[in-house]
């Protein structure tokens, strides 16, 4: 079940059941003055309510352990910490997630993994879980998943300053970044039929985050002094009609121009 129906099935469901509690107290207190199985029922509901709230959520953060496997070629034996981040479900959104999550190593898990990060045959080109396949394609720039060394922070006086990349403080390691961006001119060559052609580039990780409308942005750090992975992603599928829908309302009601 996702996020976005289980509000749509749970809301009347939980209504129906209120006015059935409702109708049932009053038979009770008709018939033997005092009503003593709604409580218990009342009790029984909220419970379900909550074991179902926490039953989704388990579900969508499976998913989410599922998509940092994927997108970083993490081996099983190494550990998923807790990841962060909500979902964006409206008229406007289809779906808008961000996610934030941070790998702990073992010293002998670092050093495989940061010698696997150069091999092309392992760290290939992963559609994302966000987009439907057989919906999207994608074109990867050469350089859109290599790994660059991070410079050396600049001194403040005699401290030095570190580097803010996916949520963590990072001075020494590797970074990778990489933009997911909606192509929507057909000279273009990337739009084919009915697909969403999207590429994919390489970005700078030490700049504010900033996603493209309509695509992705990845972003992580490889932490040499912590021996840790820290990551964020954020693909946003918001139509780009919505950021003038109020400037196009506008327009019709008033008559107005855009400018």
């Amino acid at each position: 079940m996702t996020t976005a129906l289980f509000p749509l099935l749970a809301v009347p469901i939980f209504l129906l059941l209120a006015v059935g509690l409702y109708f049932l107290a009053k038979l009770e207190i008709r018939a033997a003055g005092r009503s003593t199985l709604v409580p218990t029922l009342v009790v029984g509901l909220f419970a379900g309510a909550l074991f179902l709230f926490l039953l989704n959520d388990g579900m969508v953060s499976d998913r989410r352990e599922e998509t940092v496997r994927r997108l970083f070629h993490l081996p099983d034996d190494v550990a998923v910490g807790r990841i962060h981040g909500g979902e964006r479900d409206s008229a406007c959104f289809k779906t808008s997630i961000q996610r934030r999550a941070s790998v702990q190593f073992t010293p002998a898990q670092f050093q495989a993994y940061v010698a696997s990060i150069h091999d092309r045959a392992n760290w290939r080109p992963v559609r994302p879980p966000h987009y439907i396949a057989g919906k999207s394609q994608f074109q990867y720039a050469e350089d859109a998943l290599v790994w660059r060394e991070l410079p050396a922070p600049p001194w403040q006086g005699k401290q030095q300053l570190v580097w803010r990349i996916a949520g963590a403080d990072v001075r020494r390691g590797l970074a990778q970044c990489y933009e997911f961006t909606k192509m929507d001119d057909p000279a273009s060559g990337l739009a084919t039929g009915s697909k969403v052609a999207y590429a994919v580039t390489a970005c700078n990780p030490r700049v504010r985050p900033v996603t493209p409308v309509g695509g992705g942005r990845v972003t992580a750090a490889l932490d040499f002094d912590k021996q840790r992975l820290n990551l964020a992603y954020q693909f946003d599928s918001k139509p780009e009609y919505c950021n003038n829908r109020v400037t196009n309302w506008m327009s019709d009601v008033f008559g107005l121009k855009p400018s």
